[in-house]
């Protein structure tokens, strides 16, 4: 059975916390505790300043608690989640979040199925029109976007990438392989480029120390 409710993660070190809700807090892989934590290890949370506090402070920093079950069947998610987001906006030195809306702006999983729960059946703007939006109904039939969109959105998936995402680990780490005797520095992600079977969860174990080894491959910390 799911856990529906309201979480939060707290900065053990210094006691600053991010609240969030779910409809699935636990399960695997879709439960919201196992995508942050996945989203974190692998550099790509869409929180950079949780992001940032997670490189700076370690995963045994953390801890992940549920703060408030709610009855999926009531729809209480969204409500109960803003009374924690009401006391949040009071306090923004303590946490981590952007947004103290539960219907925020930031377009994680999370508030994709939060949003789709208020948007959904007869409370959509759309309900019943799909026939009147379908094939030659559709405003954008028959168009294609221009070469000058096209760029812009080339360019802007660009810049999304690698360095250029706000969340990349611009930290040089040093890996030696056991076995091969040969060593390599640089930023995790150089790593992986060079060595493509590398798995980017087992690498993030490996630099956070979770892990002792990978693939014959260990971290040289001095």
């Amino acid at each position: 059975m799911k856990t529906s409710g309201i979480y939060k993660i707290v900065n053990k070190v210094n006691g600053k916390y991010y609240v969030g809700s779910s409809l699935d807090i636990f399960g695997e892989p879709h439960g919201r505790f196992y995508q942050h934590k996945a989203h974190l290890k692998c550099q790509r949370h869409y929180n950079k300043h949780l992001q940032r506090a997670w490189n700076k402070y370690g995963p045994d920093a953390f801890e992940f608690i549920v703060v408030e079950t709610t009855d999926p069947s009531k729809n209480e998610v969204l409500t109960t989640e803003q009374k924690y987001l009401d006391t949040a906006r009071m306090e923004k030195h303590k946490c981590y979040n952007k947004s103290f809306t539960a219907s925020g702006p930031d377009w994680s999983e999370e508030n994709r199925k939060k949003r789709s729960i208020l948007i959904s059946g007869k409370n959509n703007p759309n309900y019943g029109n799909g026939a009147k939006i379908r094939g030659k109904n559709n405003p954008f039939y028959g168009r294609k976007h221009s070469a000058e969109s096209i760029s812009k959105i080339i360019v802007g998936r660009l810049k999304r990438r690698g360095k250029n995402n706000v969340n990349y680990d611009h930290a040089i780490y040093k890996f030696y392989n056991i076995d091969a005797k040969i060593s390599f520095a640089g930023t995790r992600s150089e790593f992986m480029e060079k060595y493509k079977e590398m798995k980017c969860s087992s690498v993030s174990e490996l630099v956070n120390k979770k892990i002792k080894q990978y693939k014959k491959w260990i971290l040289i910390t001095s």
